[in-house]
């Protein structure tokens, strides 16, 4: 089972996301321009990023060659609170982070979500 590497900030999660990508030999091209912003605009943009189909559609595609590729989304279902994502986002991390897992058999992520359930309302994703 794989540890979430610690981080203390959203930049620093950004950051290991990046590193995390490269070492898996996945080039994280897209979110690095993404994510090239001043630190006060990392929310606004996060946020958007982890809503939008596209990349929920990329994301799939990455994880399906790269399966131990670090998501944003990982990071945020562990520590979007403290970070200020509101619990609408979080719910939306977990939701991703949970249909890659059973989608793509991510076992070895498993590190942070036992104790973790998205609240499914209707079939959200459909890839």
């Amino acid at each position: 089972m794989k540890k979430l590497p610690i981080v203390h900030n959203l930049r620093e999660a950004i950051n290991e996301v990046i590193k995390n990508n490269k070492e898996e030999g996945y080039p994280p091209n897209r979110f690095i321009q993404a994510v090239n912003v001043k630190d006060e605009d990392l929310l606004r943009v996060c946020s958007k990023m982890v809503t939008s189909p596209d990349s929920l559609s990329a994301l799939y595609d990455a994880i399906s060659k790269h399966p131990n590729l670090l998501t944003i989304e990982d990071f945020i279902v562990v520590h979007g609170e403290k970070w200020g994502f509101s619990s609408e986002i979080i719910e939306e991390c977990k939701k991703r982070v949970h249909y890659l897992m059973r989608s793509l058999e991510r076992r070895d992520l498993v590190y942070m979500l036992n104790d973790i359930k998205p609240n499914y309302s209707h079939n959200h994703f459909a890839v």
